[in-house]
């Protein structure tokens, strides 16, 4: 009889409505724990948030890196991006890729491709005449596949471009950055009003002849574009061993001389320019280009480095000539 009831009452319990609690036959030998389902299913819900929130972390991780990176090409207060773009990868024109363009203040660039010594060839296509192209202060950027900009050149090719025409034009680039270009992006930058936040001193000593040469120089960026340096070179004479090598030299005036005429040039093609705080004595020279402002239309000063150029740039050229490099 008692039996007949425990069956009766499993029947109704098997009949219950109630789907979030889990009933369990206390007459069976096994000591089971009641669940409640209702927890497992938030649990379940909780676990799986966790999971997207994890993911979308680690998509977004390069982006947040960007914000507190102050040489991250994101952080450039003084670039403005106008860029309408069609198969891009992650932003970028991808080197060698063939597909993919940026268009900027009416140029198109598109098709860069990797070419023998060291060169980077593209087209560009002006969709209105443009009369001054320095006036767009439009530079060509490049990239690593890390997406770490190594390069930046000013886009410059001519004085005016012509609507229509497909134009090409070449980057000469050091090997060492040669090697690392993955990426392309075009933007434009204005540097005349940028203020200089650090700088990279690079030195080099080494003798020539009777002379023991220091070289220092003085690169000062402004949000990782350079705006203006700051030479100093400075020759001074080996002092002999010995009275009959003092008599020899002293009878080469014009190897004492090497130096201070080369400075000499040097300064008269500074001084033809606009550059600032240039000094020169007997094998000295000391002087200050500020390349917001430097005119070298009466010059036959050549330039160390452009407007603009980043700073891994310098770095990495100056290191393989011998160059010391170091941060301030």
């Amino acid at each position: 009889m008692w039996l007949k009831k425990n069956k009766k009452a499993n029947k109704e319990i098997e009949k219950s409505k109630n789907n979030n609690i889990e009933f369990v036959d206390l007459n069976t030998n096994a000591t089971e724990e009641i669940t409640n389902t209702l927890e497992k299913r938030i649990n379940y819900k909780v676990i799986i948030i966790s999971l997207l929130l994890v993911i979308i972390f680690v998509v977004l991780l390069p982006t947040i890196t960007s914000i507190f990176d102050s040489s991250s090409p994101e952080n450039y207060k003084n670039t403005v991006n106008s860029n309408s773009d069609n198969d891009l990868v992650n932003g970028y024109i991808q080197i060698d890729r063939n597909k993919g363009n940026m268009t900027v203040k009416d140029v198109r660039f598109y098709n860069f491709v990797k070419r023998s010594n060291n060169t980077i060839s593209y087209n560009y296509k002006a969709e209105e005449v443009i009369s001054n192209t320095l006036s767009l202060q439009l530079y060509i950027e490049i990239y690593n596949r890390s997406e770490t900009i190594i390069y930046r050149e000013m886009f410059n090719p001519s004085s005016e471009i012509e609507k229509g025409p497909v134009l090409s034009a070449n980057i000469v680039l050091n090997p060492n950055i040669y090697k690392e270009a993955y990426y392309v992006k075009i933007v434009e930058i204005t540097t005349k009003d940028a203020i200089i936040t650090n700088s990279l001193i690079c030195k080099k000593e080494f003798t020539d002849g009777i002379f023991k040469l220091n070289y220092n120089i003085r690169y000062n960026f402004g949000e990782n574009a350079l705006l203006s340096y700051e030479v100093t070179k400075q020759a001074t004479i080996i002092e002999p061993e010995t009275d009959e090598e003092t008599s020899e030299n002293s009878e080469d005036t014009r190897e004492t001389d090497k130096y201070n005429d080369i400075f000499f040039k040097e300064e008269a093609d500074v001084s033809n320019t606009n550059a600032t705080d240039y000094n020169r004595e007997d094998n000295y020279l000391n002087y200050t280009i500020d390349l917001r402002t430097i005119d070298l239309q009466d010059s036959d000063y050549e330039l160390l480095y452009n407007i603009g150029t980043v700073e891994r740039t310098i770095k990495i050229i100056e290191e393989s000539n011998g160059w010391s490099c170091k941060n301030e």
